[in-house]
């Protein structure tokens, strides 16, 4: 499958969306960045709203696909959209979000790009990822019809510990995770009907707080915030 503009407008990917205010509140709630990068930054949307918090100095975005970058530059027009991690400076990026994008990527690219990653973080910087939760409780519920079987650019996933074991060997820990929620609806009530209704709710607080109350294993998604070790 092509990365153009039909893939980005049929996985509802070429306009702002409710998911991106979720991940932009739990930057302003867990981090003070002053420099900032969003890989696989996609059409921009979350760089625009990141390019607005008071702390930012320089917003960065990393995209390969050429739609993407463009879309990118007109929706972000305060950030440097790159497709070379190597512009950056050494021991310059406080923070790096990387949302859905790990899964697309099979393990020997991805141990580079963590590499990459180590090269221009500072000593204290954090990254956040976002990558669907094989065996979280969303693909337990819809099993073969998981949200994360429908898409099939997605060649690397991974349960909680495999992907915990992954970055302990690219020399990164994990110092929060949690999870996104349902959102994938409908959801069948007959079983798990109040933890899928607690799920939904505590989801509901989340997006609008960014404070992370999920359990990683409580919705479509991992949601990881990782430290060098």
């Amino acid at each position: 499958m092509t990365f153009n503009k039909d893939y980005y407008k049929n996985n509802k990917q070429d306009k702002d969306r409710l998911g991106l205010l979720f991940y932009s509140n739990i930057i302003k709630n867990y981090f003070i960045p002053k420099n900032f990068l969003d890989y696989g930054c996609g059409t921009g949307f979350l760089l625009k709203k990141i390019s607005r918090i008071n702390s930012i100095n320089k917003t960065y975005g990393f995209e390969v696909n050429n739609y993407a970058r463009i879309q990118a530059k007109k929706n972000s027009s305060k950030s440097l959209i790159i497709n070379n991690l190597k512009k950056i400076k050494e021991n310059s990026i406080d923070v790096i979000t990387c949302l859905h994008v790990i899964e697309h990527v099979k393990d020997n690219e991805l141990k580079k790009i963590f590499l990459l990653f180590k090269h221009i973080l500072k000593s204290e910087g954090l990254i956040m990822l976002a990558t669907p939760a094989k065996n979280g409780l969303g693909h337990k519920i819809k099993k073969k019809k998981w949200i994360g079987y429908r898409d099939k650019t997605h060649i690397n996933m991974k349960n909680f510990n495999e992907w915990k074991i992954f970055f302990y060997k690219n020399n990164f820990k994990i110092i929060k995770s949690s999870s996104d929620g349902l959102w994938d609806f409908p959801y069948n009530m007959k079983k798990n009907k109040f933890l899928i209704l607690k799920v939904i709710i505590t989801m509901v607080f989340q997006i609008f707080t960014g404070k992370l109350y999920l359990k990683y294993s409580e919705g479509e998604s991992f949601i990881f915030l990782l430290k060098s070790k």
